[in-house]
């Protein structure tokens, strides 16, 4: 276990943190080499630990590299990490699979959900994961299911 994942178990205010270690269990058990996030922040920092050598993260996030840096500690020139700044329908391509695992932890919004499940579901490798956060929230969770 990672000192950043115990540090997030420890300290609650890390938001994910009860599902740090499932989320770095998921990226090992996979073997998982290729991975991306809707949505960027401690998840990430997770998922590059929990990486490979060789293996390559994608996240889209309307956060900067460097503002990620700043709040979460994801070193800037972290190898295997590309980072896109931005709402999601602008990085809709399909050069980014085949995917090993996807986690859904970006706009809330049930009709931009859904697109990025559209969009993202034929990248995904059979057997693959998609992670979809907070369809329990009590504010947002209704328009996660709906998406």
């Amino acid at each position: 276990m990672t000192p950043f994942l115990q540090q997030a178990i420890a300290d609650r205010k890390l938001g994910l943190a009860l599902h740090y270690p499932l989320l770095h269990a998921a990226v090992i058990g996979l073997g998982a080499k290729r991975t991306l996030e809707f949505g960027a922040g401690g998840s990430t920092r997770v998922i590059l630990d929990a990486l490979p050598p060789g293996g390559e993260h994608f996240s889209i996030s309307t956060e900067t590299r460097t503002q990620l840096e700043e709040r979460h500690g994801i070193a800037l020139d972290r190898p295997g990490w590309t980072h896109f700044c931005g709402l999601s329908d602008s990085f809709r391509w399909g050069g980014l699979g085949p995917l090993d695992l996807v986690l859904h932890d970006g706009s809330h919004a049930a009709e931009v959900v859904a697109a990025d499940i559209a969009w993202v579901w034929p990248l995904l490798k059979r057997f693959g994961l998609l992670l979809v956060h907070d369809t329990q929230h009590s504010y947002v969770g209704a328009q996660m299911r709906e998406g």
